[in-house]
């Protein structure tokens, strides 16, 4: 919990002195091997909304694919996809190049998991992966 409290503080202090920010992505992108899911949740939404920078949002997008792998319950699962869509959104050139990391969501048995996956993959589909992705969906 202690993590939390240092996730919210550097939000704090990032918010007031936007020239800090460096610093403390250093921190966060540390936080993210943290054995709390809640942790590392909360991480890649701090990089999010700290940074723009591809490494930083690289970092939350690839934290998001691996808690959708990693998580059982799937209100999990669709909160993580709804993070996933939002970084399409803003940062579809980045999203492009985890688009087989998201589609390997499609193996859970819920169809709205699988649905709201299929939503974000196929705006992430271009002409260089299109071939990989489709023999994805054969599988």
């Amino acid at each position: 919990q202690l993590q939390l409290v240092v996730l919210e503080l550097i939000r704090k202090v990032c918010r007031t002195n936007k020239h800090e920010k460096g610093k403390y992505i250093k921190i966060i992108i540390s936080l993210l091997s943290a054995p709390s899911t809640a942790v590392i949740y909360e991480c890649a939404g701090t990089l999010v909304s700290l940074s723009s920078a591809p490494t930083a949002i690289r970092a939350a997008a690839d934290t998001y694919c691996k808690l959708l792998q990693s998580q059982s319950d799937n209100n999990v699962k669709l909160i993580v996809l709804d993070q996933l869509h939002e970084l399409k959104s803003s940062h579809k050139e980045i999203m492009v190049e985890m688009i087989m990391d998201i589609l390997r969501a499609l193996s859970s048995p819920n169809l709205d998991i699988r649905r709201k996956t299929l939503d974000i993959a196929l705006e992430l589909i271009t002409p260089r992966n299109v071939d990989e992705v489709v023999l994805m969906l054969k599988k």
